[in-house]
């Protein structure tokens, strides 16, 4: 498990057969989206990822746009999806008023959720 850790934000990773988990704990804000941006860069995802956010205790225009640039850079180069679970409610309005929940993201209530998704989806290509 790789773990990144800057002011008030904790991002580990870990790698599944068919996939990468990510959890994120703290808050991504102005001070430390950069962390999110370093992650994202130096981790090239070959898999669905699964972002488990938890432990997030809040997260600002720039969390968002950190967010964005792991959902984009995912489905830009490789095609697979970014599945947002265990999401806090408050989080959950902020993606919903914005309108990224439903065009970047899928949201599901767990990471078993989550890997069922995956698991039915990649059936169902293969065939």
């Amino acid at each position: 498990m790789n773990t990144y850790s800057s002011h008030r934000l904790t991002i580990s990773m870990n790698d599944l057969r068919d996939c990468t988990i990510i959890r994120i704990e703290g808050a991504i804000d102005s001070f430390n989206n950069r962390l999110v941006s370093e992650f994202v860069n130096k981790n090239r995802f070959k898999n669905n990822i699964i972002v488990n956010l938890e432990k997030l205790e809040g997260i600002n225009a720039s969390g968002i746009n950190a967010l964005y640039t792991i959902a984009t850079v995912l489905g830009n180069e490789s095609g697979k999806k970014c599945i947002l679970v265990e999401v806090p409610c408050h989080i959950k309005q902020v993606l919903k008023i914005i309108r990224l929940k439903s065009r970047l993201f899928i949201i599901e209530d767990t990471e078993i959720d989550a890997l069922r998704n995956i698991r039915e989806n990649d059936y169902c290509d293969a065939r």
